[in-house]
């Protein structure tokens, strides 16, 4: 009897959009809507979110889940089911959470069993095919993580990875001036973190009462926590790309008065 194939694992976006824009200050609406020219170069302005959301598309992933904060239905508003050319959209919905990770983990039941395809809705980033080429070399790689990298200038304000021969040995949480060049804008997985980081996330809130490293958890933290494990991650690094966080008013006019290239 010849044995059954097993199915491939389904590509998902995860989108966490829980967040309340305290960096911003008074703003109108949701961070992830703020407006800024596009991903598409044509200079139309573009809610932020379309950068990821358009570039998940582009990595072929066909659905994806947003995951919100209680109260922010602008979003699912503006977006509704479906980007034109974009994946399929559900939303799962939260009264709020600790960490990015925490709201990421939102979504396990519903990806536990897929390639995650995930990044910060409230950024822009050049080349727009940096998550399909990490999607890439995670799906044909043996990697547990796969991340997109791009040059930052901005190292007090992002999470910088360290590099060994090209495969991530560590990660610095907003080191100020630094030598490192990267960060991460962007990250493939499968089920091996998905479960690590649901483990993780349930073992600190056991012991909450112990003083943590960051007043909340980074990504960054959970996967230098997994690399400690054994997970390889693996990096797919765009030299002349260009990423920025409009989670500040400085970088959000920046953004506007340059775009995402500058």
């Amino acid at each position: 009897m010849i044995g059954r194939m097993a199915a491939p694992r389904p590509l998902i976006g995860l989108v966490p959009a829980a967040g309340r824009a305290t960096r911003l200050g008074d703003i109108s609406g949701c961070k992830e809507l703020l407006r800024v020219p596009g991903p598409a170069g044509d200079g139309e302005q573009r809610p932020v979110a379309e950068y990821l959301l358009r570039a998940m598309a582009q990595a072929g992933v066909e659905r994806a889940y947003i995951v919100l904060r209680h109260g922010k239905w602008d979003i699912p508003a503006r977006f509704g089911p479906a980007l034109p050319d974009g994946p399929r959209l559900a939303y799962l919905v939260t009264p709020g959470t600790a960490s990015i990770p925490a709201t990421l983990d939102v979504a396990y039941p519903f990806v536990r069993d897929a390639n995650v395809v995930t990044g910060f809705p409230d950024s822009c980033f050049t080349p727009g095919d940096a998550v399909a080429r990490a999607v890439c070399r995670h799906l044909t790689g043996g990697a547990g993580v796969t991340l997109a990298l791009f040059r930052s200038d901005r190292p007090d304000k992002t999470d910088m990875v360290e590099l060994d021969g090209g495969r991530v040995s560590g990660f610095r949480v907003k080191p100020g001036p630094s030598e490192l060049e990267y960060t991460f804008g962007a990250a493939v997985w499968g089920p091996e973190l998905t479960e690590f980081m649901h483990a993780l996330l349930a073992q600190r809130e056991a012991s909450a009462g112990e003083k943590l490293t960051y007043s909340e958890l980074q990504i960054s933290e959970v996967l230098g926590a997994a690399l400690a494990a054994g997970i390889v991650i693996d990096a797919d690094i765009s030299p002349a790309g260009r990423y920025v966080d409009v989670g500040t008013p400085e970088d959000l006019a920046r953004v506007r008065r340059t775009g995402a290239a500058d």
